[in-house]
């Protein structure tokens, strides 16, 4: 019988000895009180309590560890009022109880948490504890723990991560309670954006904004508001001068009820410009050309334009800088206007140029590129072109000439012709002059503008990166510049794959860990990120080096002793695993190499989250620690061997009844043991209460003299290895049998020899019977011997067997039947002459006879009388076939007949008939 417990709701104890459970607060434990001494008419009671059942099964749930005692009651086999007792001790464990509350992630909070609620049954004292935490079925191998949730923590708070959770919590005694909870993701936030952005103000060229609300979902519903307009359900709204002031939109996120308020404020700019003009009025000829007139913005002094119109009218000229000179070679009257290029308010005045004459030559001035600008990389030089330069007489046009007076240089009129040359290049800035002459006449016509310079780099803001050390934790990272710098372009320049540079034309940029090169090689690469202004098409330029931490560490777990025993049933694990990331001024150090996961052989449950483990079961154990440094995870195995050295006893299950045989006077207990090693055993015996006299209780063997269960446990004197089993002691029975060899029935004198199957619990030997066989005969022998017997009278005879082996008695019984022999008697002479004596002819005896059949003949051979018949008799009244009367004489018989015994008989004579 192998002595194995397992913790379960109901635990059945059926023993009448000591012993020992344990449960866990809630649980039922029933207890079995047994009858080892086979009380008659038994009672049952338990202490304390009081309890009594009819059948001693006693179901109960014990709130604190107890001692419980079980009575047995009734007579024995002295007729005696007797007592047995069996002592169960049972603790009680504290039961687990889990509550969780969870605090989620709300429109307005960037935090989320969750509790517990960890308590126990009793609540007082609170047990030793650990918490596991079971897989998420979609990877069902690896357990689902809460990202920085450290050993036993019952409660976390800040940023845990969305996901369904399990946690299991063991206490002493196995007990154990699980529940799953779930912290959900963050509702979807409101985000949404003006356009066009905030500030607003009315200016002189915008008098009304269209202010529209626009977000990545459709699912959003807008607010507009101010003092003066109320609420307005829509997702854009005209501002105008009639609503100015303070203005608020709201959003909300209809998945998700989260919303989002803007607060803005329209006003209204509509200054005029302040400008200042010079030489306003000047006279000209073709030999005396016009001074430049000077122009000159006081407010704004940035972001302004000069434009001067002649009077056709039409645009003549266009400066951005003060002061400006124009050149006029030609009369009328021109109109100045200085523009606010932020607001659009202009301010205007007017200068004339007189005299000289009409015939001065016209043209146009172009630039390539565009805008009479000096920007960076290929737009550092222009090239001014003039175009559709025409003389006025004689009518229809004439020769015309060219010259392009660079900064610096002072132009005088000669009277010559000028080149032929129509385009010119320039790289600097500054005021030129453009010359065409007539060649017909000599008059020139000259126009001075200026050619800006524009290299100012677009602005960097910032480069955003979360981290620039990926590790374990964080695989990848985006990274991302930014410029306030409106019209630009962006693109981060990177080391490409199979060598040279590439380049992604965004403002983000992946970079991931690159986990195929040693982890020494701590620099990933070092990123460019570039900024271009698409005008000027000048480059702002950084680099940003980013590095990787993929040091994994060196995971060690060590071991008091490597081999469990059975005085060393457990084995303490401990982490002494260490960091392998360098210190250096770029990574972070100091931080610990934790045990994430300890796993064991089956059955050992695993842990989590533990710097040390408790081994029970021989095996390989295997320590996963995390470096917290970085996240990166490394394993080892630390084997742990059976040194235990068990006996085992009566195993496999050899469990038997040992027998006192029918009084016998003791019987020895010889348990069965199987030992794997060579130590020598020591044996000690637990007998029950009832035990009289017994052997010694150190020996390997137990001579006993009374039933009941005796326990004996075998120990390894070396490894202090024990097994132990329950072995009772049984009453021995006594069974008579007897049996003929033969048949039970025969016929006078009639032989019987009877076979003794008689038997005890332990086989015939020593039985003894005392044979009557019912004719006065009577014999004893053993039951190995035969009785033999002869029956000479028919009749039934009863044959009784009284056995007997030590006290134990018992009878059988078995019936004979003797019946006498067949017999077949004829007369010689019958007389039917109807006096009623003799006048039949019939079998004078005829004993036990079946299938009889007889002819008579007469002295000619004629059958008169023929009869078959299974009446064991026949009958002939002396006439023929014919129903004549046959006349007197001598007639032939033949009569044949079988016994029922099987003797045969065929008798053949003569009887005479007389009248």
């Amino acid at each position: 019988m192998r002595n194995t417990f397992y913790s379960c709701v109901i635990l059945l104890l059926s023993t009448g000895y000591a012993a020992a459970q344990a449960i866990c607060a809630g649980q039922t434990v029933a207890l079995q009180a047994q009858n080892p001494s086979n009380l008659s008419s038994p009672s049952y009671s338990m202490e304390p309590g009081g309890a009594t059942h009819p059948t001693g099964l006693f179901v109960f749930s014990p709130t604190v560890t107890g001692t419980y005692t079980l009575y047995t009651s009734g007579t024995n086999s002295s007729s005696q009022f007797t007592t047995t007792t069996a002592v169960h001790n049972v603790t009680v464990y504290a039961q687990p109880q889990i509550a969780p509350t969870v605090t989620n992630f709300a429109c307005n909070t960037t935090t989320n948490a969750f509790n517990l609620n960890l308590t126990f049954n009793p609540a007082s004292p609170v047990p030793s504890y650990t918490i596991t935490w079971a897989a998420d079925p979609a990877t069902p191998t690896t357990p689902n723990i809460p990202p920085g949730w450290t050993n036993n923590q019952t409660s976390m708070q800040g940023t845990v991560v969305p996901s369904s959770y399990t946690p299991i919590v063991t206490a002493p005694g196995g007990c154990t309670a699980s529940v799953v909870f779930s912290v959900t993701p963050p509702p979807a936030p409101a985000v949404f954006t003006l356009q066009p952005a905030p500030d607003y103000s009315l200016t002189c060229d915008t008098r009304t904004i269209n202010v529209f609300a626009t977000a990545a979902s459709t699912a959003y519903t807008y607010t507009f508001s101010s003092s003066n307009t109320g609420q307005i359900a829509t997702p854009s709204v005209v501002l105008t001068a009639t609503n100015m002031g303070v203005w608020t939109v709201s959003g909300e996120n209809t998945s998700s009820g989260c919303s989002l308020t803007f607060t803005f404020s329209l006003g209204e700019n509509t200054v005029t410009p302040v400008s200042t003009i010079s030489s306003t009025f000047q006279n000209i000829t073709c030999a005396q050309a016009a001074e430049a007139v000077t122009v000159s913005a006081t407010s704004p002094t940035v972001n302004y334009t000069h434009f001067i119109y002649s009077a056709s009218p039409s645009l003549t000229w266009v400066a951005n800088s003060s002061p400006a000179y124009y050149q006029v070679n030609s009369p009328g009257t021109y109109t100045y206007v200085l523009k606010n290029n932020v607001t659009g308010c202009v301010a205007i005045k007017n200068f004339t140029i007189s005299g000289g004459t009409s015939n001065f030559p016209t043209y146009g001035l172009i630039s390539s590129p565009g805008g009479f600008t000096l920007g960076c990389a290929e737009t550092s030089s222009a090239t001014i072109t003039f175009t559709n330069a025409q003389s006025t007489i004689p009518p229809g046009g004439g020769a015309v000439s060219y010259t392009l007076v660079y900064p610096g240089n002072s132009y005088t009129a000669t009277g010559n012709n000028l080149s032929q040359q129509t385009s010119y290049p320039v790289n600097i800035p500054g005021t030129y002059t453009a010359v065409v002459h007539d060649n017909a006449n000599d008059c020139e016509t000259m126009f001075a503008f200026s050619v800006l310079t524009n290299t100012q780099p677009p602005v960097l803001d910032t480069i955003i990166t979360p981290t620039r050390i990926l590790d374990c934790f964080t695989d990848e990272v985006v990274i991302q510049g930014l410029s306030s710098t409106e019209g630009v372009s962006y693109s981060w320049n990177f080391p490409a794959t199979g060598g040279g540079i590439g380049t992604q034309g965004s403002s983000t940029y992946t970079v991931k860990i690159n986990p195929f090169v040693d982890p020494s090689q701590i620099l990933i690469a070092t990123y460019t990120f570039n900024i271009q202004e698409n005008n000027n098409r000048c480059i702002t330029s950084t680099t940003l080096e980013m590095y990787q931490n993929l040091f994994k560490p060196t995971a060690f777990g060590a071991a008091a002793t490597s081999s469990l025993t059975c005085l060393t049933t457990t084995i303490l694990l401990t982490n002494f695993s260490s960091s392998n990331v360098p210190p250096n001024s770029i990574f972070t150090t100091g931080k610990t190499v934790n045990a994430i996961l300890w796993q064991g052989p089956s059955p050992q449950v695993p842990l989590q989250n533990s710097s040390s483990y408790v081994a029970e079961f021989p095996g390989d154990y295997t320590l996963t620690v995390r470096d917290e440094n970085n996240g990166c995870e490394a394993t080892t195995t630390i084997p742990i061997f059976d040194g235990r050295n068990t006996p085992l006893v009566n195993f496999p299950d050899t469990a038997r009844p040992n027998v006192l045989d029918c009084g016998a006077a003791d019987v020895t207990l010889v348990p069965f043991v199987s030992h794997p090693g060579g130590s020598p055993l020591s044996y000690s015996w637990t007998v029950p209460p009832s035990a009289t006299a017994v052997g010694d209780l150190t020996l390997a063997t137990l001579t006993v003299q009374d039933t009941g269960y005796y326990v004996v446990r075998v120990m390894d004197d070396v490894s202090k290895c024990f097994d132990f089993d329950t072995m009772y002691v049984v009453n021995g029975d006594l069974t008579a049998s007897i049996s003929p060899q033969g048949s039970s029935q025969g016929y006078a004198p009639f032989d019987v020899t009877f076979i003794n199957n008689s038997f005890s619990s332990l086989g015939n030997d020593s039985i003894i019977t005392i044979w009557s066989f019912g004719n006065d005969s009577v014999i004893k022998n053993t039951a190995n011997d035969l009785a033999k017997t002869k029956y000479t009278q028919p009749g039934t005879y009863t044959v009784v067997a009284f056995v007997q082996k030590g006290v134990c008695i018992d009878t059988a019984y078995h019936v004979i039947s003797v019946d006498i022999p067949s017999q077949m008697v004829v007369p010689n002479v019958f007389t039917p002459n109807d006096d009623d004596v003799n006048d039949v002819f019939f079998l004078q005896r005829s004993v036990n006879l079946s299938n009889i059949s007889a002819k008579i003949f007469d002295r000619w051979g004629n059958v008169v009388y023929e009869l078959s018949t299974d009446k064991m008799n026949i009958e002939w009244d002396g006439t023929n076939q014919l129903g004549k009367k046959s006349p007197a004489g001598v007639y032939l018989y033949i009569i044949t007949g079988t016994g029922k015994d099987g003797k045969p008989y065929d008798e053949k004579g003569t009887v005479t008939l007389l009248r």
